[in-house]
């Protein structure tokens, strides 16, 4: 959980291959949130309002799902499944 706010100042560096490890880091790591959201949802407010933001989390969101099928249709593309 640390992960992402120690790697922040290192994404900003000027120079692409000392922000490659960092941004490989942050992207693999969990996102930082800003408060325990288990009890925030007890209390029925909404957390951010915002539905851009709503909409960027989709698509990330989106986007690991289509890169996990990508990569699984590769490892198994050759292997074939038999049923006993």
């Amino acid at each position: 959980m640390i992960l992402p706010g120690l790697v922040r100042t290192v994404m900003a560096h000027p120079r692409w291959w000392a922000r490659l490890p960092a941004r490989i880091g942050y992207y693999i790591a969990p996102a930082q949130m800003p408060g325990n959201l288990i009890s925030d949802s007890f209390s029925k407010e909404a957390l951010d309002g915002s539905y851009w933001t709503h909409a960027q989390v989709l698509a990330e969101n989106a986007l690991y799902v289509a890169v996990a099928l990508m990569l699984a249709s590769i490892i198994f593309a050759r292997r074939e499944i038999r049923v006993r």
